[in-house]
Order: structure tokens, then C-alpha cells, then sequence
């Protein structure tokens, strides 16, 4: 099965691609092909927000239900901790946008920054390309030894300079020319459990057919 094509660009640069929204002094251009995605968009106020797979609430599916309460929740990093499912949430104003992981970190979100171009993708081929394009494009090389090495990337970093990885349960933020990145959820793996390895398994098992039960409505 191929990789989900998404890619959005905020920059000045000449780009062929359809014109999502205005930001700031540039604009946020937009690319994506349907096969291979589930995505939806919704616009509210001032503000655009793009769903990317299913976020699960109450153990209901529903990107309306969703939305509404997105909007209407005030402290989202404590809301977003009840929010189950697989996606990716994008979140933009005239001045700020705001791209969400879920805790299982799928789909997996890939991002550039540099003072001129702000590119986020599901496929990091995607953002190499562009990259390419512009004459942007770098190794890191620090972290294609690292791969040679251990044969795996360690931390958000990637094998191409100044592209990172979103990782899990985070809020990359972008306004006023800053980026920063917070963590609405953290697992806990000190918590132990008193149930034997019977009950703890059965539990497993019931949790995993429910997930693939919800993903499959």
C-alpha cells in the first residue's frame, strides 16, 4: 500500500499548489491525494482545522462531535489526554497553527523549518522533494551514521538536515515567526498492575479487538 500523500507549505515561495488559507504576510499552500487518506476539513471563525484519520471520543467516532468540542474546550492539553484514536489534527488561524499527534503517533507527521518555508507531510519523500526544488535540501549526517550504526533514528531527528519527526501526543506550534513544541500526555510505565498474567492478557486481547472494531465503523 502506498504512503498517504499531504504536504503544507507556509512561505513565499513560487508554489503550484492550491492556496489553503492566508497566513501572516505568506500563505499556506496545500497538497493531498484522497487514496490512502481519510481527511476532512471544517472551518469556524477565523479559523481552518483539518482532520486526518479518526479521533475517538467517548468511544464514539464522529469529526463533527469532534470539532465541536476542539472548539469549545478551553484547556485543550487537558482535554486532548480523553481524546483515543489515530490522527492528526491541524489547527489554523491568520497567525498561528497548531498540528497535533495522537499518543500513538500515527499518522506520522514529518516537519521543516527554516526563516523562509515551514513544510509538515505525512511522507518525509514529500518534504526531501520540495527541498530539493528550492536547493534546500541537506544530509544530516550525525544521523545517517547513527542509521548506518544502529539502523534506526534516534529522537525526533531524521537523515535530512533540519527535518524532524512529530513525536507522540505533542502540539507543534507555529506563530510569530517561533516554533515550539508541547506534550498534552505522557504513558506511564511505573504504575503496575495486581491482575495475573491470565486476566492481564484476556484484557489485552479485549482492548485490541475493540480498537480494531472502532477503526473498522
Amino acid at each position: 500500500m502506498p504512503l498517504p500523500s499531504f504536504i503544507l507549505e507556509i512561505s513565499k515561495y513560487k508554489n503550484k499548489n492550491k492556496i489553503w488559507s492566508k497566513f501572516g504576510k505568506d500563505f499556506a499552500y496545500l497538497k493531498y491525494k484522497k487514496e490512502n487518506l481519510d481527511i476532512s476539513f471544517y472551518n469556524f471563525f477565523n479559523n481552518k482545522l483539518c482532520i486526518i484519520g479518526n479521533p475517538i471520543i467517548n468511544n464514539k467516532i464522529s469529526n463533527k462531535h469532534f470539532v465541536f468540542s476542539f472548539i469549545n474546550n478551553k484547556n485543550k492539553n487537558k482535554w486532548l489526554k480523553k481524546v483515543d484514536g489515530e490522527f492528526v489534527i491541524i489547527s489554523l488561524s491568520k497567525k498561528k497553527i497548531e498540528i497535533i499527534s495522537s499518543r500513538f503517533n500515527f499518522p506520522t507527521i514529518w516537519y521543516y523549518k527554516d526563516k523562509n518555508i515551514f513544510l509538515i507531510s505525512l511522507n518525509l519523500f514529500e518534504i526531501i522533494i520540495r527541498l530539493k526544488e528550492l536547493g534546500l535540501f541537506k544530509i544530516n549526517e550525525d544521523s545517517l551514521f547513527e542509521l548506518l550504526l544502529f539502523r534506526r533514528n534516534f529522537g525526533e531527528k531524521t537523515t535530512a538536515k533540519n527535518v524532524k519527526i512529530l513525536t507522540p501526543a505533542s502540539k507543534l506550534i507555529f506563530e510569530e515567526k517561533k516554533i515550539y513544541k508541547t506534550i498534552y500526555w505522557n504513558p506511564n510505565f511505573i504504575q503496575k498492575t495486581k491482575k495475573n498474567i491470565d486476566k492481564s492478557s484476556d484484557e489485552l486481547i479485549f482492548h485490541l479487538t475493540n480498537s480494531l472494531k472502532k477503526k473498522n465503523v
